[in-house]
């Protein structure tokens, strides 16, 4: 195993049993008026259940967080409303439900008046407010070190366009000890740097842009947590003499596997993201083989989980900065896993509780009465009010959020903060209540369309399509969470907590009553998501519009012919038809007749489309939102059209309306001569359009 110039400087720990002192209340130690403002510390770590917590049941080694626990508060009762990466930590920095992110990725995605299919699409908005800005503008020095998983998807997803975002190739079986390779990782790691400072962060070091695998080198499959650290480490060191706030975020747990020496202890911790770092010391931790050592001398399972005690060391090396430093009493330090984990069942990437309920320790020391616990619901969008409330700032006007401050039980208080926990992931929505949960799983339109047409679901590798989809996107987490949970694809799911805390018995059917509450409040949950529609709960409502439009679309071409167009009038309207196609779209191109809506006006506007209803196909609405003066959108060429939405057409043969919401139309007639284009799938019947009327929305 190796150790690479790493000193011991903290002696072993054994297991340490918690005493009873952890169930006391806590005791109101509020701090005087004139204090000053106080640091925070914010550690998150990633795929981390009750399981790897020693105080917490679980058979492992921690007993820095143990005594975290101890000398702070416990909440434990504490839910993440979305139980995949991206989404959590955005509710984390925004106190915003993801299904409210507005990021340019997700709104092409979920085009207003769409329902959201929330998973690991949600970023952050560099025009909207988020914890770290608001504290920046107050005075907060703001650090960012670990994984992001929250900006620049692109980057992460589509290393062959690396170079069009800047970023330098490289194979993946690149050795990172190669000078020129090395070069590239860190010209890289720049990179990441400074697009995560864009979002109210001062200092940004140790960072992992999502995932260990998206570095897309198999040398850098796994974990350095001692070069994250060693980051945090030198932020507190420098901005110890003016108020700040640290977002930490290791890659542990998450895979690849930290249990297995391959992916992480066994690993030379100086080949990091940022290159080959020939002469780095890690001497603020214990070594790897110190872990290793620890975890055997405490008798614990052999084929148990030593990167417990891994990532407790490194939680407690920067306890131990703050209390070198001398800030133990002016920082408050939170500890809080992202969402749960895969094992014993998955509740990752579900509504259940092993996803949702992760623990929570906050440490305040002479604030906050040690041993203390809150144990009434909490969830993550209410972290940043509390932050801000607990730094004595008052959000912004102008910041939407959805959660609110849960600051008085840290001193004290066992009032309940709210009575219901809203979630929500992909095509399912959640409530619950201190003994109740509801779950309900519905799909939109487009996905009864598939299902009535037999088109087949993705499915992982090896495994039988679906009848329906899974929740996510995530083939791989969707099937062995619906292996592990029979009652995954159930519409309606209703469980007695109390009475079965592994949702395994589904009785809804048996409660009239709950279920009618459940629905009520799930409804009125929904409420908060204005234009996005979920089954029976909520319908799209687009802004409301009257008397004149200010443009009208006309037919420029229709497939590959103008002359397949042909105009008809069908039930006492006209219209515009065209030939269906089977192995290609039929397609409507149109141009805006108004030219102050034309050439990069970038106007607000909702179109509405008149259809004839046959067909039985799904129709791609598209529109031309690039620029003469060149598209700002790196993701999006000059000239290629952007999804508006889409809608199915059946086979009632009546005339139907619908209407879409675009936020950034420039028509400048870049994309085959068009502004807007209609796409009707492999129809059974001749496509049919008639008016196509646009709308200025203030």
């Amino acid at each position: 195993m190796m150790n690479i110039r790493h000193k011991e400087k903290r002696g072993a720990s054994g297991l340490k049993t918690l005493a009873g002192a952890l169930f006391l209340p806590a005791i109101l130690c509020q701090p005087a008026a004139a204090a000053k403002k106080p640091n925070v510390v914010f550690i998150i770590s990633d795929d981390q259940g009750e399981e790897t917590l020693h105080s917490l049941g679980g058979q492992v080694l921690t007993p820095r967080l143990d005594r975290m626990r101890e000398e702070g508060l416990y909440l434990s009762n504490f839910y993440v409303t979305s139980t995949v990466c991206s989404p959590s930590r955005y509710s984390f920095l925004t106190g915003r439900y993801a299904g409210n992110c507005r990021s340019d990725g997700f709104m092409r995605l979920h085009p207003s008046g769409e329902m959201t299919r929330v998973e690991n699409n949600c970023e952050l908005e560099p025009d909207r407010r988020h914890l770290a800005e608001v504290l920046q503008k107050n005075g907060y020095k703001t650090g960012f070190v670990g994984k992001s998983h929250l900006v620049n998807h692109n980057w992460a997803n589509r290393p062959k366009n690396w170079e069009l975002y800047g970023l330098r190739p490289y194979p993946q079986d690149a050795e990172p000890r190669d000078p020129e390779i090395s070069a590239k990782l860190k010209h890289n790691h720049e990179a990441w740097c400074e697009a995560i400072k864009a979002y109210g962060f001062d200092y940004v070091d140790g960072v992992y842009g999502a995932n260990p695998r998206e570095l897309y080198c198999k040398a850098l499959w796994g974990h350095n947590l001692e070069w994250t650290v060693s980051k945090a480490l030198t932020f507190l060191e420098e901005s110890k003499d003016e108020p700040f706030f640290l977002y930490f975020a290791t890659t542990l747990q998450h895979g690849p596997d930290p249990r297995l020496p391959k992916f992480g202890l066994g690993m030379d911790p100086r080949i990091t993201p940022e290159g080959f770092l020939e002469d780095a010391e890690f001497d603020f931790m214990p070594s790897r083989k110190s872990v290793l050592d620890r975890y055997a001398a405490a008798g614990l399972p052999k084929d148990g989980q030593p990167n417990a005690l891994w990532l407790d060391d490194g939680v407690g090396a920067i306890l131990d900065k703050i209390r070198d430093l001398g800030l133990e009493e002016d920082t408050i330090v939170i500890f809080v896993p992202d969402h749960g984990f895969y094992q014993p069942t998955l509740g990752k990437a579900t509504l259940y509780d092993d996803g949702m309920k992760v623990p929570m320790f906050i440490q305040w020391k002479g604030t906050i009465q040690p041993g203390a616990t809150y144990n009434r619901l909490l969830a993550n969008i209410d972290v940043a009010p509390t932050i801000m409330d607990l730094c004595g700032i008052t959000p912004p006007e102008d910041y939407d959020l959805d959660g609110k401050s849960f600051k008085p039980a840290l001193f004290g208080s066992q009032e309940p903060l709210r009575e219901y926990v809203f979630s929500e992931l992909g095509y399912a929505r959640a409530v619950r209540s201190e003994k109740w949960k509801y779950i309900a799983v519905r799909y939109p339109e487009e996905i009864e369309w598939m299902a009535r047409t037999g088109v087949p679901f993705p499915n992982f590798p090896g495994n039988p399509s679906p009848e329906r989809p899974y929740l996510i996107r995530n083939t791989h987490l969707g099937h062995i969470a619906a292996d592990r949970n029979p009652n995954y694809f159930d519409p309606d799911q209703l469980y007695n907590i109390q009475s079965d805390p592994e949702e395994s018995d589904n009785v809804f059917g048996q409660y009239p009553e709950v279920e009618a509450q459940m629905k009520k409040v799930l409804e009125q949950k929904l409420e908060a998501f204005p234009g996005r529609p979920f089954g029976e709960f909520a319908s799209s409502v687009l802004p409301a519009v009257s008397g004149e439009p200010a443009a009208r679309a006309v037919l420029r071409s229709a497939a590959s012919d103008s002359s397949e167009v042909t105009s008809v009038s069908i039930e006492g309207r006209s219209g515009w038809q065209t030939r269906a196609q089977k192995k290609k779209p039929s397609y409507f191109y149109l141009t805006v007749d108004n030219p102050d809506l034309r050439n990069g006006a970038q106007a607000h506007v909702l179109l509405r489309v008149t259809y004839l209803d046959r067909g039985n196909a799904k129709v791609l609405v598209q529109y031309d939102s690039s620029d003469p003066s060149g598209n700002p959108d790196a993701n999006l060429p000059p000239g290629v059209f952007k999804h508006m939405g889409s809608f199915y057409t059946l086979d009632s043969g009546t005339w139907k309306t619908k209407e879409f919401l675009v936020r950034d139309a420039r028509f400048a007639g870049r994309c085959h001569g068009a502004d807007i284009r209609f796409g009707f799938m492999k129809p059974d019947a001749d496509p049919v359009i008639g008016d196509i009327e646009i709308y200025r929305v203030d």
